[in-house]
C-alpha cells in the first residue's frame, strides 16, 4: 500500500511541475469593425522582350492607391521593394538590409507585375 501512495505522490508532483499555471485573464479592447483590404487580380509574368530597354533594368514602377505596375524587375528587386524599401509602408533610405542568398536566377530573371 505504501508503494501505491508513493507512486501516486510522484505522479501528482510531476503533473504539478509539468502543467503550466493558468495565465491571468487578459482583456483587450476589440475593434467594433475591421477594415479588410480588398485585392483584385494581380498578374506576375516573365518580362517580355518587346518592353523598352529603359524599363528592362527594373526601374519602372507605377503605383497609386488602386494600382501597382512594376516592369521587368528581378525577384531580388521585388523582394527588396516589398520587404526592405517599403516594408513599413513608407520608403526607407538608406536601405538598412542587404538581401543575400537565393538561387542564381534571383538576380537575372525579370518579372512584370500588373
Amino acid at each position: 500500500m505504501r508503494d501505491v501512495a508513493t507512486i501516486v505522490l510522484a505522479v501528482a508532483i510531476n503533473i504539478a511541475i509539468v502543467m503550466p499555471s493558468p495565465a491571468p485573464a487578459q482583456v483587450s479592447a476589440q475593434p467594433t469593425s475591421k477594415v479588410i483590404p480588398e485585392f483584385d487580380v494581380a498578374a506576375v509574368k516573365p518580362c517580355k522582350d518587346d518592353v523598352p530597354l529603359d524599363t528592362r533594368t527594373g526601374g519602372a514602377a507605377i503605383s497609386s492607391p488602386e494600382t501597382l505596375d512594376i516592369e521587368c524587375n528581378t525577384l531580388k528587386g521585388l523582394i527588396h521593394m516589398a520587404y526592405v524599401a517599403f516594408g513599413s509602408g513608407v520608403r526607407v533610405t538608406p536601405d538598412p538590409v542587404k538581401i543575400e542568398g537565393g538561387p542564381k536566377w534571383i538576380n537575372s530573371e525579370r518579372y512584370t507585375i500588373k
